[in-house]
């Protein structure tokens, strides 16, 4: 049996251009079926799942702040975030091999993730059909002995260059991409650092 009570509040205050946002809210999510009883190789993940059937539920506390800025030609927002898990579920590699496969079991442990987002959007007057759009985004994952958690996207960065044909009766906008996933250092028990890359996407609508 799995339930509770939750709760959220928070408030907004603008002025000018600005606005502020302050949040505080509990939540709540039972393990899954996958999470308890998984018992065999995931071949989409290339891995062999253990679960674990007396996994209880998360239970978490969040603290989030937003600071937005915007006006006719430019907006700028961040907004950091900390939350504490109780019983945080995670995969845990288990450093030994079933079926020829990595075993990584499903396992929990108090934790707190905290990170954020910041990010802008440009549209030069002067150059009206030219957007220039950018996005930060991390999270950085601990237990309460200050270890760190496995399965942690590493740092994100989104930069787009797009180009908007408003009196095209075909073509609405062509875009460039480029996303940058820093390198991910901070790594759980017997799990594997990953370097950094580049992918770059480039598309036409109409």
């Amino acid at each position: 049996h799995y339930s509770s009570v939750n709760f959220s509040g928070g408030g907004v205050y603008k002025f000018e251009k600005s606005n502020v946002r302050l949040n505080i809210a509990s939540g709540f999510r039972a393990p899954n079926s996958a999470e308890l009883l998984s018992d065999g190789v995931h071949h989409g993940a290339a891995r062999y799942q253990i679960g674990d059937e007396l996994l209880k539920s998360e239970r978490s506390y969040q603290v989030d702040f937003t600071y937005q800025y915007t006006n006719e030609h430019f907006s700028f927002s961040v907004n950091p975030f900390l939350n504490q898990v109780q019983n945080f579920i995670y995969l845990e590699n288990q450093n030994i091999l079933l079926d020829s496969f990595p075993a990584f079991k499903f396992t929990q442990k108090d934790a707190v993730l905290y990170g954020g987002e910041v990010g802008f959007h440009y549209h030069p007057h002067s150059i009206h059909w030219l957007h220039l759009e950018s996005n930060l985004s991390n999270v950085f994952a601990k237990d309460n002995k200050g270890n760190a958690i496995s399965m942690i996207p590493a740092t994100r960065n989104a930069t787009t260059i797009k180009v908007s044909f408003e009196k095209s009766k075909w073509i609405t906008n062509l875009f460039i991409k480029n996303t940058f996933k820093f390198a991910q250092n901070r790594v759980g028990t017997n799990e594997t650092s990953s370097p950094s890359y580049n992918l770059i996407d480039c598309g036409l609508n109409g």
